[in-house]
């Protein structure tokens, strides 16, 4: 998971992690406990650095946590959707 968040900062070099604070619609971050392409704690930072945004983390998944979680990432997806409203 190190290389992983070291990704991040190379990214977030760039100033594009900077810019995640210009967001101003509603957004919504999940990812995979175990994802090994974008880790829990870079989606956690993305999403502390846009104001307001929801972040989930899906349990014993990874990358593809949306096909481990369709259930449960429908009704999240549905319940931000409404508290847009």
């Amino acid at each position: 998971m190190e290389g992983q968040d070291h990704a991040l900062e190379e990214w977030g070099a760039g100033g594009c992690r900077e810019r995640l604070a210009e967001i101003r619609r509603p957004t919504l971050v999940a990812v995979g406990a175990e994802d090994a392409v974008i880790s829990p704690n870079a989606s956690r930072d993305i999403a502390s650095r846009i104001d307001g945004a929801w972040f989930a983390r899906f349990p014993h998944s990874g990358h593809a946590f949306m096909a481990d979680h369709p259930d449960s990432l429908g009704e999240l997806i549905g319940t931000f959707a409404a508290a847009q409203r």
